[in-house]
């Protein structure tokens, strides 16, 4: 059988595509739009029809962390009976009127915090009393709060109404968050200028979530002409910030500005070090890209071990296009085989269509010299 394999392996490697049909393939495989790496981060996020998951996971960190913030301003220390005594504090000022301290409240009750029994329905009386009386982060985090809610709290157009009052309040998270709805149409009507508007204002701001939303609005022209120099200006501080999406998409601008972007000034270097550097932070598509660099020589020095190198560590991540890829390089080799048709099985697992029709026409051809 093995031989059966290694003398189809290596007759089938001449089927496949050339350095220049390899390099359309490469372009299609990042730009099926280039935008989509802004929206997706393959090792732990995954956003499909529900676009508000993204700012909701990180913002309950930042929320967690008010209500600490807030017991600590009453009582630096934390120990039970200093806890205690920020919560009887915390609860009197509430009643009182304070709407910081509604808000805190609110929050230790939904989280479960400060000795509270978690406790939805009074977490959200607090939370829209402070709403209702003007404090921002309140107004987002209903907002936050409908959209992912379930049952009767989940309400996109409750979410829209509360996200819209901390937005005028300047509140640069809502602005994000009010952007994604108006990008999706979720809780109002599809409308990709204001959703580019928003994404503008928490962009001037510094929100690096929505100078990469602007980005990719200038990269695919929705809502905004399309400018792909705008687009560069937009992912560099989100890449110097270690943004992997912002750091391989700006790479791949840079490095291919020339012959793909039309009056975009290109820098190979540049280039080359911002996707090193999503590489180096295992983000699999710039992995994969160095790879597919290395092993056509493409603006570095042909290398097919380091070409290997890059498409085994994309490949341990799941990334099937790697996958395939080290098929093809494996069944080159003698006494391969076996490892090149277990990364071919990987490849059609994950899903690859190629690696899917060329395992069913190698199993075929096998079955016929039997």
């Amino acid at each position: 059988m093995n031989k059966v394999w290694s003398s189809l392996l290596r007759s089938s490697t001449a089927q496949w595509p050339s350095v220049a049909a390899r390099s359309l393939q490469m372009r299609s495989f990042v730009r099926t739009p280039l935008c989509d790496a802004i929206s997706q981060r393959p090792r732990d996020l995954q956003i499909g029809s529900d676009q508000h998951t993204r700012a909701v996971s990180l913002s309950r960190g930042q929320l967690r962390g008010s209500v600490r913030a807030f017991s600590s301003s009453l009582f630096p220390s934390e120990s039970p009976e200093q806890v205690a005594a920020a919560l009887t504090k915390m609860q009197k000022m509430a009643f009182d009127g304070d709407l910081d301290a509604k808000y805190a409240l609110g929050l230790a009750h939904l989280n479960g915090e400060m000795g509270l029994t978690r406790d939805l329905d009074v977490a959200k009386k607090w939370l829209f009393e402070a709403a209702e009386g003007g404090n921002c982060s309140a107004q987002y985090k209903l907002g936050t709060f409908f959209l992912e809610g379930k049952g009767p709290d989940n309400n996109p157009q409750e979410a829209v109404k509360w996200l819209k009052m901390a937005a005028e309040q300047n509140e640069k998270a809502a602005m994000y968050q009010l952007g994604v709805c108006y990008e999706g149409g979720v809780g109002v009507e599809q409308d990709f200028e204001e959703a580019a508007l928003q994404f503008a204002m928490a962009a001037k701001q510094e929100d690096l979530q929505s100078l990469m939303k602007l980005a990719n609005a200038y990269i695919a022209g929705r809502g905004v002409p399309k400018d792909m120099n705008k687009a560069v200006d937009h992912l560099r501080k989100p890449a110097r910030k270690g943004v992997v999406e912002a750091q391989f998409v700006l790479g791949y601008i840079l490095i291919n500005a020339d012959t793909e972007f039309e009056g975009v000034k290109g820098n190979i270097s540049e280039g080359l070090d911002s996707m090193e550097q999503a590489a180096e932070a295992e983000f699999p598509n710039a992995q994969h890209y160095l790879g597919w660099c290395y092993l056509d020589g493409h603006c570095v020095e042909q290398n097919s071990a380091k070409a290997t190198e890059w498409f085994q560590k994309a490949a341990l991540a799941g990334h099937g296009p790697s996958q395939l890829e080290l098929y093809k390089l494996f069944s080159q080799g003698e006494g391969l085989e076996k490892e090149a048709r277990r990364w071919l099985e990987r490849a059609a697992e994950n899903g690859v269509e190629d690696a899917k029709k060329r395992l069913e026409e190698l199993k075929k051809e096998w079955s016929g010299k039997k």
